[in-house]
């Protein structure tokens, strides 16, 4: 899977029951981040560099911020994203 079908997918999948960002502490995001890198071809947790887990923490971190958004906008965006993998067969369940 790809990193920009993995983040959303992970993020729904592990979080989406969450409806407040006060109840995701770092430790859920830093599982999450454990479980994209597990998800993507390209990535080893093993040998990620600084610079591509920063940049995929902060990918989660925004994923998380759409999903749980007060902005109806910012959670359609989200929703849009898990509609597409949904659709491309990568994700069985609607939100």
């Amino acid at each position: 899977m790809n990193l920009f079908d993995a983040v959303p997918y992970a993020v729904y999948t592990e979080l989406g029951h969450e409806v407040d960002d006060e109840n995701i502490n770092n430790f859920e995001v830093q599982r999450v981040f454990k479980i994209v890198i597990d998800l993507c071809d390209n990535f080893q947790y093993s040998t990620i560099t600084p610079k591509n887990k920063m940049m995929i923490l902060r990918m989660v971190r925004n994923a998380i911020g759409l999903m749980v958004s007060d902005d109806a906008d910012e959670r359609e965006v989200f929703k849009g994203m898990v509609d597409d993998l949904r659709a491309e067969g990568k994700l069985s369940v609607t939100i």
